[in-house]
């Protein structure tokens, strides 16, 4: 992807940004602060499940579930560098040292961490905010540890096709171990930089298999982070460019109450939430001078994401690691390779980044979801269409992806109203996770249902993939 095709949506951000002059919005009153509210909570919680090895036993896994130690110290790190919990600080270099320890074994190795792609970028936030208070030759050692991993011997993802992402928090890792003169892989980043580009669509979103939202959005806070922190190499401009037009793309498709679109894999998770507050804090630095109207809204649109977590991550004596009140034992809606301790703490840590990217001297602006009223279309691999006006919004999938979705109407949200008394997302008959009560009778998502030649009823929620072609009028 040398030179980019046009922006698809270019005029139609322009018509809807234009929407914004005359909208009224009431602010939230959240700084960036908050930010680490929500991070300390889990965090607090997370330190008495550290074993006196340093890492981070899942109290519903009952074992390490893999990156679930250095997303704790990440989390942790970011608390610490900002002055909060000082006193663990002990914790905190302990998960480190175990952490740096078991990035020194080749992949494939006996005790080789599994899902290595991710520690790397979260092991660098210990080190930038961990380092500069333990001992030196401590410090010394993890930068040891660190420099003698080979991107090629050490990650997973780039030598599988379906695991894109992996291979985004990999180069995202390696830039910043660059950057802290730890090791020069460069070549290797730009490398693998140049085969994750294809996968861009021309909205710049990012395509991982099954174009699931989650893993869209985690790839676009990534990169951002990295040029946040400098990055300057041969794919800087396209990289910078893919991340306005995603940025774009998503937040018209917005719902008014801050949460994250639905769509395939990992849903509902608050890790959601904190990717999109990565993303738009990231955005509002981007317009802040050029186009205040859009630093606004971006800034907004980031307060309102933290602002949908709050009623499950801070009030009362628990909180809820994903937007469901089932006990987490059950794992209700649960992929195998999610876990209450893994997730709640890369939310945690996502939450702890957004707050290293948000500038509080950006003013709150109105949203595109303060506005409508508005339809928006996303491109067919992603297969979904949202709706706004006057503080009520839809979305819809126009091609419900087996296990996870349902064709049809799987969202009726309304400013001010808790989102689980109307409709937040629709359900699958086969669902690809476990589910505490019975799945329904029928993939089901709002729409109509009609009798066949046969006189027995089908819905429209039941067709999925490419059942028929669509057209928006």
């Amino acid at each position: 992807m040398s030179a980019l095709p046009p922006f698809p949506f270019e005029e139609k951000t322009d018509r809807t940004v234009a929407l914004l002059d005359s909208a009224e919005f009431e602010p939230t009153g959240i700084d960036r602060h908050q930010y680490l509210d929500v991070a300390e909570r889990i965090v607090r919680d997370a330190v008495r499940w550290q074993d006196e090895k340093g890492l981070i036993i899942g109290p519903v896994y009952g074992a390490e579930f893999p990156t679930t130690t250095a997303r704790f110290v990440a989390a942790l790190a970011v608390l610490i560098g900002s002055g909060r919990c000082q006193e663990l600080l002990p914790g905190a270099a302990l998960s480190l040292d175990v952490v740096t320890e078991q990035m020194t074994r080749p992949r494939d190795s006996d005790g080789a961490p599994k899902s290595p792609d991710f520690f790397t970028r979260d092991v660098m936030l210990g080190i930038r905010f961990v380092g500069p208070k333990v001992a030196p030759e401590r410090l010394a050692r993890w930068r040891d540890n660190l420099a003698v991993v080979h991107p090629d011997d050490f990650y997973w993802g780039h030598t599988r096709e379906d695991a894109g992402n992996w291979v985004v928090y990999a180069i995202v890792g390696e830039y910043l171990k660059t950057q802290a003169g730890i090791a020069d892989t460069n070549e290797w980043i730009e490398r693998e930089i140049a085969r994750q580009l294809p996968r861009f669509t021309a909205g710049g979103m990012y395509g991982d298999p099954g174009y699931p939202v989650t893993y869209d959005l985690t790839v676009r806070q990534g990169l951002s982070w990295m040029l946040f922190n400098g990055y300057d190499g041969e794919h800087r401009a396209v990289l910078d460019e893919l991340l306005r037009r995603g940025a774009l793309t998503m937040l018209a498709a917005l719902s008014p109450t801050g949460e994250a679109p639905y769509g395939g894999r990992s849903n509902q998770f608050h890790i959601a939430e904190g990717m999109m507050a990565c993303i738009c804090e990231y955005e509002a630095r981007r317009y802040a001078r050029a186009n205040p109207t859009l630093a606004g809204a971006f800034k907004r649109q980031a307060h309102l994401a933290l602002q949908a977590t709050l009623p499950w991550l801070q009030n009362g004596q628990q909180w809820w690691y994903m937007r469901n009140r089932f006990a987490p034992e059950t794992r209700h809606g649960c992929e195998s390779y999610t876990d209450l301790s893994c997730y709640a703490l890369l939310a945690a840590n996502l939450f702890g980044v957004a707050y290293l990217l948000a500038d509080d001297d950006i003013p709150e602006g109105p949203a595109p979801s303060d506005a409508g009223g508005f339809l928006w279309e996303w491109e067919p691999d992603f297969h979904r269409i949202f709706a706004t006006c006057q503080g009520t919004h839809l979305q819809l999938d126009t091609r419900g992806q087996e296990g996870y979705d349902a064709t049809g109407l799987g969202r009726f949200h309304r400013r001010g109203v808790p989102t689980y008394l109307g409709l937040s997302v629709p359900f699958p008959q086969e669902p690809h996770f476990p589910t505490s009560i019975a799945p329904p009778a029928h993939d089901f998502a709002l729409g109509p249902g009609w009798r066949d030649d046969t006189g027995n009823w089908v819905y429209l929620a039941d067709y999925l993939a490419d059942a028929w072609e669509l057209e928006v009028l």
